[in-house]
């Protein structure tokens, strides 16, 4: 199935915001229109009924916690729950290391007067889990944060640069900048889903708190915009971590840069109490207190939910623990056929996709599934294959080809898959709402609307 058991529904998501405190959290006289500065922040009585409860966070970056997960984070810290979040990225895209230490800087000051907590007694300590070290920040006794400072994926930085989405889709071992507690080191996707595991093991919160693994999967995405590849990598090694797992704690996904589209939903209290802590933190970054592109954000916390993710199947590798995942996985090698006709996709040398009658496996025949920014990438002759499927701008349409190209050029080789092993899958251009439909035997795949057709369904069958 394409959506995890533990995919919040609707419901989850109304209970998230009645959740977080409304009237009595910040003094009167605060407006929800971004003007007059920072409103006064009070604390109110910690809630009895979660003064036992730990709450871990999982994001990439110093402020995802603030935009995306706040109010609900306001409510956490207020409760007297014992948050711990874990920031996986250094900021160190630009004026390293003073902005990074500015950010960081910035979360122990707001986590602090969310509590009405002296920010001076925040202390450092060393912290090791699975072999992974980070840095362990402690305020008190219930309030802590842990910094692995992995290079910042920036929206421009190259494909192909050792950043923390190559992590997660390639396994690509990269090396951490050095933290307050820890020299470099070398981390992997394997080293970081066990170190996740061991956070959670040792502290053993009762929820996780993470970004949206499905904010790539959604729209008709430029080269540019939509998402934040640190963002998916971070909520898709949460998921790696957890799914299945019998020491897992409930995980909720926080939708992120797609609630641009979305409407206010927060009453003016629960924005007041987001705002008053993101600018907090902001004292500490400039760059974010002049951006007014955060400002709708703090107006709306939505959850991704079931509902969110729909038919989608994520990118995703085969399960750490062994057991068999029932949709495609990354870095597998399958036959593509086509429910309609019988026939498999085929993608001759220099040739367009085509179908032809079920024979021995070769390059033409054989298709490696691999994650890329925006869906999958399906690359012909399986592991190592060079030529991927590709939907040229100029074949954006009804009737329009299916060609190939060098493997890597976002986004017009990236497909997504809606459906399920039952039912077969769609195999659409991310650019697109058309879906790769199969001629007549022998005949051309082309591009056609979606619907539900036989022709438009196809089954993975693993190769070896």
């Amino acid at each position: 199935m394409a959506v995890p058991d533990n995919a919040p529904s609707r419901r989850q998501v109304l209970a998230a915001l009645a959740a977080v405190p409304l009237a009595g959290a910040l003094a009167s006289g605060c407006s929800d229109d971004g003007g007059g500065g920072d409103p006064p922040f009070t604390v109110p009585s910690p809630d009895p009924a979660r003064s036992a409860d730990k709450v871990l966070n999982v994001v990439a970056h110093h402020d995802d916690d603030l935009l995306f997960i706040s109010p609900q984070l306001v409510r956490d810290l207020q409760s007297g729950a014992h948050v711990r979040s874990l920031y996986f990225n250094a900021s160190d895209y630009e004026d390293y290391p003073k902005y990074m230490k500015d950010r960081e800087e910035g979360i122990r000051q707001a986590y602090a007067m969310a509590i009405g907590a002296d920010p001076a007694g925040w202390r450092p300590q060393p912290y090791t889990a699975a072999g992974v070290q980070a840095t362990l920040w402690t305020l008190g006794d219930r309030l802590s944060v842990l910094e692995t400072r992995i290079p910042d994926g920036f929206r421009k930085t190259p494909p192909g640069a050792k950043r923390l989405w190559y992590l997660y889709a390639e396994n690509m071992p990269i090396q951490t900048r050095p933290g307050d507690t820890f020299p470099e080191q070398t981390v992997d996707r394997t080293s970081l889903v066990a170190f996740l595991r061991a956070v959670v093991e040792e502290f053993r919160p009762g929820v996780v708190n993470t970004l949206d693994p499905v904010a790539d999967l959604h729209g008709k995405p430029d080269v540019e915009a939509g998402f934040h590849q640190d963002h998916i990598a971070v909520s898709r090694l949460v998921m790696l971590a957890t799914e299945r797992w019998a020491g897992a704690p409930n995980v909720v996904y926080h939708r992120d840069y797609t609630i641009d589209s979305e409407k206010d939903n927060l009453t003016k209290e629960q924005a007041a109490a987001k705002r008053a802590l993101f600018h907090k933190y902001t004292e500490h970054d400039p760059d974010a207190a002049k951006n007014k592109a955060y400002d709708p954000w703090l107006k709306r916390m939505y959850l991704s939910d079931a509902a969110w993710w729909g038919d989608l199947v994520i990118p995703m590798p085969a399960p750490v623990d062994g057991w068999a995942r029932p949709v495609p996985v990354i870095g597998r090698t399958y036959r593509v056929v086509n429910r309609g006709t019988g026939q498999e996709l085929v993608l001759p040398a220099g040739g367009a996709a085509a179908t032809r009658a079920p024979g021995a496996d070769g390059p033409d025949n054989r298709f490696e599934l691999r994650a890329m920014r925006r869906g999958w990438a399906l690359a012909a002759g399986g592991a190592g294959g060079t030529a991927c499927l590709e939907v040229a701008e100029a074949d954006e349409k009804a009737g329009g080809p299916v060609k190939q190209n060098t493997c890597a050029v976002e986004p017009y080789q990236a497909m997504r898959l809606h459906g399920a092993a039952d039912s077969g899958y769609l195999v659409v251009p991310a650019r697109t709402d058309l879906a790769l439909t199969a001629g007549g035997p022998g005949g051309a795949v082309t591009l056609q609307p979606r619907g539900d057709a036989a022709a438009q369904r196809w089954d993975f069958q693993p190769v070896g």
